[in-house]
């Protein structure tokens, strides 16, 4: 990919793009309606930031590799990613087992309404757009980190 093409507008004419507001809208809206001091949401929390962080760093990467390269990495690459997808499932149920209010970021994040049990291939259609979260995510960290 041509470098003048990575770019943020270059993303927003992507299909299930999220807008720096809506990702910051999900964030907050996580962060606003648990109780940020369970213990249960603390664990599954630092999960789906350490997911993030690993997905982030093999995608980062991603167009700097070769074919030869992406086709090597590209099951590891698939399985961070299903890492983040299923610790968002397990951030959802979270919020479920205290009735915390999920509806309002999950509907936002996998653009479906809710689900009383949600698993893995209920979101494959959304999983770049997940993905792209999860980035955020690790952006907001890298920055809040220093």
């Amino acid at each position: 990919m041509n470098i003048k093409d990575q770019s943020f507008e270059n993303y927003l004419n992507a299909s299930e793009h999220l807008t720096f507001e809506d990702m910051t809208l999900i964030h907050n809206l996580i962060l606003d309606n648990a109780n940020i001091k369970n213990e249960d949401f603390r664990d599954v929390w630092e999960e789906v930031i350490q997911s993030s962080i690993d997905y982030s760093n093999m995608r980062s990467k991603w167009s700097l590799f070769t074919i030869e390269k992406k086709m090597d990495k590209d099951p590891l690459r698939t399985n961070l990613h299903d890492d983040v997808i299923l610790n968002f499932i397990l951030l959802e149920r979270i919020f479920k087992m205290n009735q915390w209010d999920s509806k309002s970021w999950t509907e936002i994040l996998f653009l479906e309404s809710d689900v009383s049990t949600r698993h893995k291939d209920d979101l494959n259609k959304h999983r770049k757009r997940i993905g792209d979260f999860s980035n955020y995510l690790t952006f907001v960290y890298a920055l809040t980190g220093r």
